[in-house]
């Protein structure tokens, strides 16, 4: 009495006889669809909708006269092999094994497993998202310190102040548009926040940027307060500098630019693990940011309020 079999989810294929000499073609026809529809299988830090190739355990005591797909490997222990060890000892096994063969493999082809594909498709579109913020971010701030510096001057135009407040604002947006993704990627869609809190470098590509941060206060500053003297000015004098203003922004400016620069290396190096320890004590790591963010804010904004513009003098 011919049986089926049932295939994840639910596709009922018959097991007929089909005839011996096709067994060969059948059977190697089945055996490379499903490596191909198995490798075409999303998956994601080990989590694979089928680990294993799949084998039917031809259950003759089941009362329904259905067997149950279990794994593992159709290709090496499944109905090639046994049909190819079975040598010339009826074409009605070899026959069914190669029906098998072809038809587990075009179930499978036919049966993307639609709950799983659409969890990790809506998945990889997020962190694709959030990639993209997070390098789309960086280059803008990269951007805006490179206008800032070519800007900044000692005796700055009504154009060129405008331009400065525009820099400064996008840089900032940047930066915690920079920062927010960076969560993102770390929390959810990265490595997992066991490898990140375990890897020195991570902590200091976030020192990094901590440094660049608390450094650009002094000029965001001074950006704010020009403008803001601007806009309270009513002969239409633009705010001056001064020369060694002017030169001191340029110089955190340049400072700023370094840091963000070496984000890159630092983010590609614990990318693939280098430095990576298990002992290594997240808390250290946090205090190595915190210590200059802290620190740098302060000194930074004492300075911004000590140091004077032309117009303040």
């Amino acid at each position: 009495m011919a049986t089926s079999i049932t295939i994840m989810p639910r596709v009922l294929i018959d097991r007929r006889p089909v005839s011996a000499h096709s067994h060969s073609g059948a059977c190697k026809v089945g055996a490379l669809m499903f490596k191909t529809h198995v490798s075409s299988l999303p998956f994601k830090r080990g989590r694979f909708p089928l680990a294993t190739p799949v084998r039917a355990s031809s259950s003759s005591s089941s009362s329904s006269g259905i067997s149950q797909i279990t794994p593992p490997s159709l290709i090496s222990e499944g109905p090639c092999a046994h049909a190819s060890a079975g040598g010339g000892g009826g074409g009605a096994t070899t026959g069914t094994g190669t029906a098998m063969s072809a038809a587990i493999a075009l179930a499978l082809l036919a049966t993307p497993q639609p709950a799983l594909a659409e969890t990790v498709a809506v998945g990889g579109v997020a962190s694709a998202f959030a990639a993209y913020g997070h390098y789309a971010s960086l280059f803008t701030i990269a951007g805006a310190l490179a206008v800032e510096r070519v800007t900044v001057t000692a005796k700055p135009t009504k154009e060129q102040l405008d331009r400065l407040v525009a820099a400064d604002s996008i840089y900032g947006i940047a930066g915690v548009i920079l920062l927010g993704t960076g969560y993102m990627r770390a929390k959810y869609y990265g490595k997992g926040w066991e490898f990140y809190a375990h890897s020195p470098v991570f902590w200091v590509k976030l020192a990094l940027f901590a440094v660049a941060g608390a450094s650009s206060l002094l000029v965001t500053t001074k950006v704010v307060q020009a403008a803001i003297a601007d806009n309270k000015s009513e002969d239409g004098d633009v705010p001056e500098f001064g020369d060694a203003l002017a030169q001191r922004m340029i110089k955190v400016i340049n400072a700023e630019l370094l840091a963000f620069g070496a984000i890159p290396l630092t983010a590609s190096l614990m990318a693939r693990g280098i430095g990576y320890n298990q002992d290594f004590p997240w808390q250290a790591g946090a205090a190595l940011v915190a210590l200059p963010a802290v620190g740098l804010s302060a000194k930074y904004l004492k300075e911004a309020f000590d140091t004077k513009g032309e117009w303040e003098k």
